[in-house]
């Protein structure tokens, strides 16, 4: 009888430490994502054990988002604020099978609306694809262009977005290295995307449909 219990007793010890260990290990792992990014862009990854979503929170830019929690947050590029052209932030998300995520932020120095800012440095760096005349989408209330580019012998596919909000640019940028395999989590990603706003403000966010065989 002292022997069995001591067996119980040793197996219940183990199984709790085992789950207290995969715990601060997953914790842990968040944070580390993020360590590496100037604090002040970083609120902090609020993770849960067992839940699927992180939130990543921007201070600076006033934005969170969601994402799965299988994908490894990046640190990206603090570049210089001199030209209105060059990312002052660039956040990376990578999947387990490497599709890639992407967020850009600018200042909008100029003061462009969302078109003009558009045709003046998105547009010499799409070829082969169909421009929107007007917004076609909405992240967190704020007029969106969705572009889709199909894969090619040259590139991998890719979705991007493109809004403002207040004085900063934004881009979202989906590269389907994997045929799409992580479509669903960035529409997710799209879909969480929101801006801190005055009680009552539109947080909407929607786009058009996105095909799953232009990425493969």
């Amino acid at each position: 009888m002292f022997k069995k219990r001591l067996f119980l007793f040793l197996g219940l010890s183990l199984f709790g430490a085992g789950v207290l260990f995969s715990k601060a290990f997953f914790e842990g792992n968040c944070r580390m994502n993020v360590d590496s990014l100037p604090k002040q862009y970083v609120n902090g990854v609020d993770a849960l054990f067992g839940h699927q979503w992180l939130t990543f929170s921007n201070d600076y830019y006033n934005y969170t988002f969601e994402f799965d929690r299988n994908w490894r947050l990046l640190p990206g590029n603090i570049s210089s604020f001199n030209e209105s052209e060059t990312a002052n932030q660039s956040i990376y998300l990578l999947s387990p099978d490497d599709e890639l995520v992407t967020v850009f932020t600018w200042d909008n120095k100029e003061k462009l609306s969302l078109v003009d800012w558009y045709n003046k440095y998105q547009v010499q760096l799409l070829t082969g694809v169909e421009i929107p005349e007007k917004p076609n989408a909405k992240i967190s209330g704020e007029d969106a262009i969705l572009v889709i580019e199909p894969r090619n012998p040259q590139q991998n596919a890719t979705v991007s977005l493109v809004f403002l909000n207040r004085n900063s640019v934004f881009r979202l940028e989906y590269e389907a290295t994997n045929r799409g395999s992580g479509l669903g989590e960035f529409k997710h990603l799209l879909g969480s995307f929101k801006f801190r706003k005055k009680q009552g403000s539109d947080i909407s966010s929607s786009f058009p449909e996105i095909d799953l065989t232009l990425l493969n």
